[in-house]
């Protein structure tokens, strides 16, 4: 975490703006991090983004959360982290800030999981992530980068972007291709 970074994180856990209990309240990464900084956070994007998706929600709710917010990461770092997770449910979890069992059924048994890639023209609204977002968790940092030092970003998914149980739109209607399952055990 560079300077900038430290300080803004500082200042928004000074302000009590940080922790989960107070998320809407916390600021637009505008407010605390300088142009250029997001520029070049941003720039990591530049050859397309990818998203991890539990199989069954991406098929009844498509491919974002409620507010049309997507959380993505650069391809190239989503899959050096998937090489580096191995399969392993746990580690995957933690290297991507997820709480620990978000990507088990409630018998603990590995849920199947996908990937969606996206090319940068593709979707309007790429942006550094508030922590307001449906799915940011009580692991979310300020400044665009997972606990682990893995970039993140917010795509904004058009409304037509559904599954089966809210509009049916399906993956015809979504952006991006398929990158395929990935077996977690």
């Amino acid at each position: 975490m560079g300077p900038e970074l430290l300080d803004a994180a500082g200042r928004l856990w000074a302000g009590g703006r940080y922790d989960h209990d107070h998320k809407n309240d916390r600021p637009d990464p505008e407010d605390y991090l300088s142009e250029d900084y997001i520029r070049r956070h941003l720039a990591r994007f530049d050859d397309g983004e990818s998203r991890i998706y539990v199989t069954d929600s991406l098929n009844n709710y498509g491919p974002a959360q409620a507010d049309h917010d997507a959380f993505v990461f650069p391809t190239e770092d989503l899959d050096r982290v998937l090489d580096e997770a191995g399969h392993d449910t746990d580690k995957l979890e933690d290297l991507l800030g997820f709480d620990r069992g978000s990507l088990r059924d409630d018998d603990g048994n590995p849920l199947q999981i996908e990937i969606r890639h996206f090319s940068p023209d593709e979707l309007d609204g790429l942006t550094v992530p508030s922590g307001r977002e449906d799915g940011a968790n009580q692991n979310w940092l300020p400044g665009g980068y997972l606990p682990t030092g893995v970039p993140e970003a917010v795509i904004t998914m058009p409304d037509t972007a559904t599954g089966s149980r809210n509009g049916g739109g399906g993956p015809a209607s979504w952006p991006g291709t398929s990158g395929g399952s990935y077996e977690l055990r």
